[in-house]
């Protein structure tokens, strides 16, 4: 069973690269012991970020109901964008980071 992640906070990651590189480090707690990571999905609309994190879990089994904390990191697609400041939006948790110069590659 597939279904959105509690995500309870995001921090943006700018690397030291060229072409600049951002991640994006979601924190979030898991339900029980038996739901991890599941798919990443990610777009842009103008200059928003729009990243749709899911978990998966068994639908058969028997699990501890325990809340397990996890972190998760995202790569954000900045390739080629103009210099800005970009709006992150993961499960609703919004951030924000700025690109000082264009993002070419060389």
């Amino acid at each position: 069973m597939t279904q959105p992640a509690r995500v309870t906070s995001i921090d943006l990651r700018i690397l030291e690269s060229f072409p600049v590189q951002v991640h994006a480090a979601v924190k979030g707690d898991y339900p029980d012991a038996c739901t991890s990571m599941g798919t990443v999905k990610q777009r842009r609309e103008g200059n928003t970020f729009y990243v749709e994190v899911f978990t998966y879990r068994p639908a058969d089994l028997a699990c501890a109901q325990v809340i397990t904390p996890f972190e998760h990191t995202v790569p954000l697609d900045v390739v080629r964008l103009p210099a800005g400041t970009y709006t992150v939006d993961v499960n609703g948790v919004i951030g924000t980071f700025k690109l000082d110069v264009d993002n070419k590659l060389p």
